[in-house]
């Protein structure tokens, strides 16, 4: 698009005005993909309620993510089991709303840095269509950075994925 801007300017003897690169982030939570953010969320709080009930299921007080994920799915497979269905599926609603929130978070920060890189907006469809884990790409990004400004869409889309 931005191209197709600067050629029908050229044609018609007109610059465009140097725009900065939109901050979409500010409408996105970014704390939602700290290290440290499930801590104090409801499934958090609700994952230690239920795991107190359950000796199996062992919950540090201040769990990772991938362990409070873990902890999470085996007291949701322990309370189907013994009965207790409305709160395996409340437990894993609450998982689920988490995820998707700290996804977006992810992913508005990915094209951020889309914005901020002048990368290709047909990159970050593709990249969103083929399902990869935001997080990853937001740390290739990071690393990676300008020097992947000059690639076509697909390449792109490669070496992020």
């Amino acid at each position: 698009m931005k191209d197709l801007k600067g050629q029908l300017a050229s044609a018609f003897g007109r610059e465009l005005p140097k725009e900065a690169p939109k901050k979409l982030s500010d409408d996105a939570p970014p704390e939602a993909m700290k290290d440290g953010a499930h801590l104090g969320s409801a499934w958090h709080q609700r994952l230690s309620q239920l795991a107190r009930g359950f000796s199996s299921v062992q919950l540090a007080p201040k769990p990772k993510l991938g362990q409070a994920r873990q902890a999470s799915d085996q007291l949701v497979k322990l309370l189907k089991k013994g009965g207790r269905g409305r709160d395996a599926k409340e437990l894993a609603q609450l998982r689920d709303a988490f995820m998707k929130k700290r996804e977006q978070a992810a992913w508005t920060a990915v094209k951020d840095r889309f914005a901020t890189h002048e990368l290709p907006d047909k990159a970050y469809r593709a990249l969103k269509q083929s399902k990869v884990d935001p997080h990853a790409v937001l740390t290739k990004l990071e690393r990676q950075g300008s020097s992947l400004s000059g690639m076509s869409a697909k390449r792109l889309r490669d070496a992020l994925s």
